[in-house]
C-alpha cells in the first residue's frame, strides 16, 4: 500500500456546491471511463467510493463550520479567488494533520478580489519564485504574461492561457480582452 496508509479520501471544494460539483462531475465521467461496471469504484450523487481501500472522494461547499474531522490526504480547491476569507483553505489544510504525504491543491485565477486571500497566496508564490522566500514544500504553476508584454497581442495570449485552442477558445478570450 503506498506510504503505509489505507482510507485515501479526497476532497473537491470551491465557494459553492454548484462549483465543486462541476470538478466532481469531471472526475465522476473519468471514474466511468475506467470502470464503467463500477465494479471497482462506486459512485454515488455526490462521492465516489474504493471498498478495496476504504478510500473516497467527497464534495464539499465552503462553509468551514462544517469541515472539520475530515482526515482528508488530498484536497482541492477551486476557484479560491473568489473565497471571502481563508477560512476554508485552513481548515481543509489541518485536517490532514495526521497523513503521512498529504496533497493540497488550489486551482484559481488571481481574480478581482485583490485582498483576498487568493492575491496573497498568489503575492507569496511570486516571493518564492523570485528567490526572496523559500519553501521547498510548494509546487507552484503561475500562467501569466511576461512584464511589457502587450496584451492585445493574441500571440502573447497562449503565455497566460496554456491551454488556448483545447480547453480554453480563442473566440471567447476575444470576447473578454477587447
Amino acid at each position: 500500500m503506498m506510504f503505509d496508509e489505507s482510507g485515501a479520501s479526497v476532497g473537491l471544494a470551491a465557494n459553492s456546491r454548484l462549483q465543486a460539483s462541476l470538478a466532481f462531475d469531471d472526475v465522476s465521467k473519468f471514474a466511468s471511463q475506467i470502470d464503467p461496471k463500477q465494479k471497482t469504484i462506486k459512485r454515488y450523487r455526490n462521492f465516489l467510493r474504493v471498498d478495496e481501500n476504504a478510500a473516497k472522494l467527497k464534495v464539499f461547499a465552503a462553509d468551514s463550520t462544517k469541515l472539520d474531522g475530515e482526515n482528508l490526504s488530498c484536497v482541492l480547491i477551486d476557484e479560491y479567488h473568489a473565497a471571502p476569507d481563508n477560512k476554508v483553505y485552513a481548515v481543509l489544510r489541518s485536517s490532514q494533520g495526521s497523513r503521512k504525504n498529504p496533497l493540497l491543491l488550489v486551482i484559481s485565477t488571481v481574480g478581482f478580489n485583490l485582498a483576498g486571500p487568493m492575491k496573497k497566496m498568489y503575492d507569496t508564490d511570486c516571493e518564492i519564485l523570485n528567490g526572496v522566500k523559500e519553501d521547498d514544500n510548494r509546487f507552484i504553476a503561475i500562467y501569466q504574461m511576461d512584464e511589457g508584454d502587450n496584451w492585445e497581442d493574441e500571440n502573447n495570449w497562449i503565455k497566460h492561457s496554456p491551454n488556448l485552442g483545447e480547453s480554453v477558445s480563442i473566440d471567447n478570450l476575444r470576447v473578454y480582452q477587447r
